[in-house]
């Protein structure tokens, strides 16, 4: 490799000019295909499907890590990926029925009581403002 500063500026203009050809290039062929729209059934609404497309946000779906700090990067592994963090995250919580209280880290925990619809609303109706309860009736 060289430092030379002639080679320097040469490789600038190259780079340059490669740019501006390749930006040419691109904007020819949108000019190319911007014209050969139409709205009718001919082109089966070729103008109105490319309007639609552009108006479309651009989502782009990254890739995921996996366990071993690597990326998943087709939908196999991504696939893969969901299935064992959904299974690491959905477990069982183990035995729990009406019948017996549920338990967690050895303490118990308080089964609340049933309550009827009448027992609700004088419950609310003893801790809101009189002038809020028109609704409630």
């Amino acid at each position: 490799m060289t430092r030379d500063p002639r080679l320097k500026t040469e490789l600038n203009r190259i780079t340059s000019d490669m740019r501006r050809t390749i930006l040419d290039i691109r904007q020819q062929s949108i000019e190319a295909y911007l014209q050969e729209l139409t709205d009718d059934a001919s082109t089966d609404y070729s103008l109105w499907k490319a309007t639609k497309r552009l108006k479309r946000p651009i989502m782009n779906i990254l890739p995921l890590r996996k366990q071993d700090r690597t990326w998943a990067k087709d939908d196999k592994e991504k696939a893969d990926v969901f299935a064992e963090h959904l299974e690491r995250t959905f477990q069982p919580n183990g035995e729990q029925t009406m019948d017996n209280p549920r338990r967690r880290e050895g303490t118990q925990i308080q089964q609340i009581p049933l309550v009827t619809p009448k027992e609700l609303l004088n419950a609310i109706r003893a801790h809101i403002n009189p002038k809020k309860l028109r609704d409630l009736t």
